[in-house]
């Protein structure tokens, strides 16, 4: 789709406006036109009704987390990512009533278009609800700033948290964020999931379906990689706050290079014993030895020596790496892709290919290639890219030939495996944004690469 055809998310609300069903947008006001995330509250019957109107602007699927159907696309404002849900839910169970937010609606204050939004006492209700059910959640400052408010409808913000059973909890709630407490204490989340099952029957019979429903999605590991200098850090956490934004799901990032973070003490027992791949690759200097062509004046035996302990310690080196990353793998990679969760890996295995601690290296190459193969795959990798000359002005920790050496030897060792190309001049949201949406679709088509 060309840039002059891309649709105005406003004209999008719009046609929303136009269409019989209720609905209500739970992003706030100020980032209505330009966040990269929009969350629509809508009524059930309507839901097939308003995604028609996204797929119709060529936005595409990325299935349905566990509160909500996700869609992706481009606008006249940038990338979006949209997610619809017709019911607040934690494990299958209501902790706010949808009915209750949409007979409260107001017209968006600050949005350049009258919108139309939650009242502030749902917001904060939707907010503590988000709050208790995430575990290791942080309070959100907006949430803190209404729990602080006086002049808020009291008495309905007691009459809707008793009608799901949460009058008690959603009172202590209260107090803990006005207060200023960041995190809540495990006892009151039980507390809050106890007083929702326990609430009705149907709450009950709600968390048995939802136990065996299966996952309405499957989890994703992206890998960011590129030379020191081109973003993978601030990109990873940019688009981690998206995503963190997206209802349903769950992101982590993690580091899953070979260098630093070191959290074993075999690893650090390599180092500590100079069981480290050598730098002088002394199998090559033994087969031009054997070839009548000698680099050094080594002797056949000193050469084969030297070659035979470089080897050996290369063996035990690469092996105390994989074992490193596959600890990091199963410790911080795989409790984040259940129910659908996220994980950005700033860094991967495949660093191995080419480089040792961010510097280009030339033997072990079958050692090294082994590790790579035997590791888990990423479900997508994306390939930060900018000119040799740019990266090294952002972190001049690299000579720019080194740079440009490294840029190549990644395609070579993506070649054949699911990856994009990211051009970093386009800026640190519009890039991230395109991260996040890749992360929630990494079985998309993949575009054509950028050449270098």
């Amino acid at each position: 789709m060309t840039g002059a055809a891309l649709p105005d998310r406003l004209a999008l609300l719009g046609s929303i406006e136009r269409t019989t069903c209720d609905y209500c947008v739970l992003t706030p006001p100020e980032e209505i036109e330009r966040g990269p995330v929009l969350d629509l509250l809508v009524e059930a019957r309507g839901e097939r009704e308003v995604a028609a109107i996204f797929t119709g602007a060529s936005f595409r699927s990325l299935g349905r987390t566990d509160v909500a159907r996700l869609f992706a696309g481009e606008t006249a404002q940038g990338s979006l990512i949209l997610a619809i849900r017709s019911e607040f839910l934690d494990r299958g169970i209501p902790y706010v009533r949808e009915g209750f937010v949409m007979t409260r609606r107001r017209p968006a204050e600050k949005a350049p278009v009258p919108v139309p939004v939650p009242s502030d006492e749902d917001r904060l209700l939707m907010a503590l609800g988000a709050w208790a059910r995430e575990e290791g959640a942080l309070c959100d400052p907006a949430a803190r700033a209404l729990a602080a408010r006086g002049d808020l409808d009291r008495t309905y913000l007691e009459g809707h948290a008793s009608e799901v059973g949460l009058g008690p909890v959603y009172a202590e709630l209260r107090a803990l964020a006005s207060g200023g407490v960041e995190r809540v204490p495990r006892a009151l989340r039980a507390r809050f999931r106890r007083r929702l099952v326990a609430h009705s029957g149907e709450n009950a019979s709600r968390l048995i379906r939802h136990a065996f429903s299966g996952r309405p999605r499957r989890g994703a590991l992206v890998a960011l990689l590129g030379p020191d200098g081109c973003g993978k850090s601030s990109t990873g956490r940019a688009a981690a706050a998206i995503l963190g934004a997206v209802p349903g799901v769950r992101v982590r990032v993690a580091y899953l290079g070979p260098w630093g973070q070191i959290r074993l003490p075999t690893t650090r027992l390599c180092y500590k014993l100079g069981l480290v791949p050598e730098a002088i690759p002394w199998g090559r200097r033994l087969r031009a030895r054997l070839l009548g062509r000698p680099e050094t004046g080594d002797s056949l035996a000193r050469c084969a020596w030297k070659a035979a302990k470089a080897e050996a310690r290369g063996l035990v080196y690469y092996a105390a790496v994989w074992i490193e990353l596959i600890f990091r793998y199963v410790r911080d990679v795989r409790p984040g892709l259940r129910r659908g969760g996220v994980v950005l890996a700033e860094r991967y295995v495949y660093d191995l290919a080419f480089v040792h601690d961010s510097r280009a290296i030339e033997g072990y190459r079958v050692l090294r290639r082994l590790v790579c193969r035997l590791f888990p795959r990423p479900d997508l990798s994306i390939l930060l890219d900018n000119e040799p000359e740019e990266i090294h002005r952002r972190k001049p920790q690299l000579e720019v030939e080194e740079i440009a050496h490294q840029r190549r030897a990644y395609r070579e060792a993506l070649a054949g495996l699911r990856h994009r190309v990211l051009k970093t001049e386009r800026g640190l949201d519009a890039v991230a944004a395109e991260v996040a949406a890749a992360a929630l679709d990494p079985e998309r088509p993949l575009g054509s690469s950028v050449s270098i």
